[in-house]
């Protein structure tokens, strides 16, 4: 399988997933967290922003994290926890 197709059937499977989980979602407060990474290879940049699209198609509850956003996402988080 290639790395193109392996982005793509995993955002396709995450989307999956959170169309279906999403009532259980919202009845709980829940939402769901992706940290994701840019590729090394150029190359499939392009099924990483496609992937990233497809998520945000979902209209769950989700928090899609990248690199750019790692250390503001994990400061957040730090003090989430602190308070429960």
């Amino acid at each position: 399988m290639s790395e193109e197709k392996a982005i793509q059937d995993k955002s396709l499977l995450n989307l999956s997933y959170l169309n279906l989980l999403k009532g259980h979602a919202t009845e709980h407060n829940y939402r769901f967290d992706f940290i994701i990474s840019k590729p090394q290879d150029k190359r499939l940049y392009k099924s990483y922003e496609n992937a990233i699209g497809l998520l945000e198609l979902a209209d769950t509850p989700k928090k899609i994290v990248t690199e750019k956003n790692l250390k503001e996402y994990s400061e957040e988080t730090i003090q989430v926890l602190l308070q429960h």
